[in-house]
């Protein structure tokens, strides 16, 4: 099988068990939603979530991810697989220490992290968020070394089960509270306490259950250190652009964190929702994505095979196309039902539905540029070059922030929201300009006939939902859960039948590619 199909059936193996995991993490946020709301408490403990998922990317699928996996494809494929397992167990142990370093410091530092990243709370959340976070810092520890154990897993072409493992670590979030509110009429504030020891739990679950993945690939638990190895020089000289990079981004977060605390209640909480809502589909294809392309990329660079990084680079925004711009059609016109039949019940209130709907609608503007953006980056990392990337990282954050100061005194949340989606899209571009300097012109001219077609297939669907939504003789005015589900179902399978009619008709050749994995599935079974 060809490179092209290995990326489709990596792609395919990454975004199922994405998808079964993000369906877990919606049963999280229903939790959340019912028990929180768009609530003080439920922004309180928004913020305090959100601090060491700030440095999440710096020691997983950010900087040190990107700047380890091409040397650890390298020594594998050049070296001996021993070879690379003994590299990988001491990027592993040195990330140990000074990820309990950080975990020690930020326990310590707590109340001026929150004060710098929320100086709008009222004094009740800020001391709410204190002692949250400090609940939570244990847990940058766990995503952090459960993210790195991924990535060499991905290298050895494992991709369903690590992308399934997030179901863990959000069933270990829900169990707590709901056995606890099963058994006692629990205040918002002990709800929130039962959350936060749900996420520890369930960040253990998750690392355990990767952790004994590795010993399928020949790791053995055993912690070494070389700081000597000569390679590893090679890993922290990419890793270090890696981390201005990601510095650069989190400025993005603390801005956009800071700027939604001076409004009113319950804005962090429903840019969260909004955000994490959209984050289903980037993170079942568009972020999925990204993780089956990087080994792959880094293979092609590995073997010094340009023609063959580029055609799987045209590949990949083939397939983003193809799948990011009907759902962004789809979730403006669906997106209000869809929350309401998700979240509206509990604390969550019509008010939070409106904000979260607001929110989800504009940051959805970033779809296609989002998942773009992530494979375009991971080219320049396979190629060991983390520079480009982070200058760029730069640029498009200065536009976010710039955009937020603006938009937020125009539109509110949906500034805040709209801002990062116009960010993600000058990024993608200049990542694009910059990327083909560097390895040639991809085919552009595939890309673009694609986008126009499957704009206007995705154009129709859109219109079709709005028309068959609107009528009030097809879809009366209720809004029960029940009738609210089978509406949207209704509606999905004619917009999804329509979508693949038209595909087919266009003769738009990433489909052919999906058909023939399918084809090829069914037969053998």
């Amino acid at each position: 099988m060809n490179q092209k199909h290995n990326l489709t059936k990596n792609l395919s193996k990454v975004s199922s068990g994405t998808f079964l995991s993000k369906i877990t993490g919606l049963v999280r946020d229903i939790f959340l939603t019912h028990f929180l709301g768009a609530t003080w408490v439920a922004d309180s403990f928004g913020i305090a979530f959100v601090i060491p998922n700030m440095l999440r990317g710096l020691f997983g699928e950010g900087a040190l991810a990107a700047a380890f996996i091409p040397s650890y494809t390298d020594i594998n494929e050049t070296q001996s697989k021993e070879d690379a397992i003994k590299f990988g167990l001491n990027i592993l142990t040195i990330l140990i220490v000074v990820l309990v370093l950080l975990v020690i410091l930020g326990i310590i530092l707590a109340p001026l992290i929150v004060s710098i990243i929320a100086p709008g709370l009222s004094t009740k959340a800020t001391l709410l968020t204190e002692k949250l976070t400090r609940i939570l810092f244990p847990y940058l520890f766990l995503i952090g070394l459960t993210s790195i154990i991924i990535s060499i897993l991905n290298v050895h072409t494992i991709f369903f089960l690590p992308s399934f493992s997030p179901a863990m670590m959000n069933l270990g979030i829900v169990a707590p509270v709901f056995i606890y509110s099963l058994i006692h009429d629990a205040t918002l504030i002990q709800k929130a306490y039962f959350f936060a020891g749900g996420v520890i739990f369930g960040g253990i679950l998750q690392l355990l259950s990767n952790g004994f993945l590795l010993k399928s690939v020949g790791f053995k638990f055993n912690l070494h250190i070389d700081l000597k190895h000569p390679e590893l020089k090679s890993v922290w000289r990419r890793m270090i652009p890696g981390i201005i990079g990601l510095g650069i981004r989190e400025v993005n977060v603390l801005v956009d964190t800071l700027l939604a605390s001076l409004l009113a209640a319950g804005t962090i909480a429903s840019l969260q929702y909004g955000n994490r809502l959209m984050q289903l589909p980037l993170g079942v294809f568009g972020i999925a994505m990204g993780i089956a392309v990087l080994p792959l990329f880094s293979l092609h660079t590995a073997k010094n095979d340009q023609k063959a990084l580029k055609t799987s680079l045209t590949d990949s925004v083939n397939m983003i196309l193809l799948i990011m711009l009907p759902i962004l059609g789809l979730i403006l016109v669906l997106g209000k039902d869809i929350i309401a039949l998700i979240f509206l019940h509990g604390v969550f209130d019509q008010k939070a539905l409106q904000m979260t709907y607001n929110a989800l609608a504009f940051y959805s503007l970033g779809l296609v540029a989002h998942s773009c953006v992530k494979i375009f980056a991971n080219a320049f990392f396979a190629l060991k070059n983390t520079k480009k990337p982070m200058i760029i990282s730069g640029i498009a954050v200065i536009c976010n922030i710039i955009f937020n100061l603006i938009l937020m005194r125009i539109m509110g949340l949906r500034g805040l929201a709209l801002a990062s989606s116009i960010a993600a899209t000058i990024q993608a571009v200049l990542l694009l300009v910059f990327l083909t300097k560097e390895i040639g012109k991809i085919n552009f001219k595939l890309i673009i006939t694609n986008t126009i077609k499957i704009g206007i297939i995705a154009g129709f669907i859109t219109m079709i939902s709005h028309s068959l939504i609107t009528s009030p003789l097809l879809f009366p005015d209720k809004t029960s859960w029940v009738f609210l589900f089978l509406r949207l179902l209704i509606i999905f399978i004619s917009a999804f039948s329509i979508y693949i009619t038209g595909l087919k008709l266009f003769k738009i050749k990433a489909v052919d590619k999906i058909y023939n994995i399918i084809k090829k599935r069914i037969s053998k079974k």
